[in-house]
């Protein structure tokens, strides 16, 4: 007759405290996962606009190198009309400088130019200069790109 009076055991208390101290510990975990993932998201957000405004601000002083360019090849223009004493002018103008690297070709000026980007990246714009014979371009942008620095190893 005992066996006949013990009833089946169903959920208990300690069964039901388990599971709810399970699901708490999942909760926990994913909110620590999340809040982590969240914190990397906006680490590398902050990284990706930073070298954002770096480039943009060295694309500012590139331009306005090509803006003192643009006026110095204009004045050697208006002083001499033929082209062989306009790329010489050109030439000999910039010679003096040290942030431009000349290359004189028979028929062209190539000049070259770097403006920093961060401490690993150079913006290198390389222009080619013209006589403005069919165009008003006083030069060409051949190049206009970022290049990693390499330095020797130590």
């Amino acid at each position: 007759m005992n066996a006949k009076n013990k009833k089946k055991a169903g959920v208990t208390v300690g069964t039901s405290l388990i599971l709810v101290t399970f699901v708490l510990l999942c909760l926990v975990a994913f909110a620590a996962l999340s809040f982590s993932t969240a914190q990397s998201d906006y680490s590398l957000s902050l990284q990706t606009a930073e070298r954002k405004q770096s480039y943009y601000d060295a694309c500012s002083t590139a331009e306005e190198k090509l803006q003192t360019l643009d006026r110095l090849f204009f004045q050697c223009y208006e002083t001499h009309g033929k082209e062989s004493e306009y790329l010489s002018s050109v030439a000999d103008a910039l010679s003096d400088s040290s942030e431009y690297t000349i290359t004189r070709e028979a028929d062209a000026v190539s000049i070259s130019f770097a403006v920093p980007v961060n401490t690993r990246e150079n913006l290198v714009v390389v222009l080619n200069t013209r006589y403005p014979d069919t165009s008003d371009s006083l030069f060409t942008i051949t190049s206009y790109k970022t290049e990693l620095l390499t330095y020797p190893d130590k």
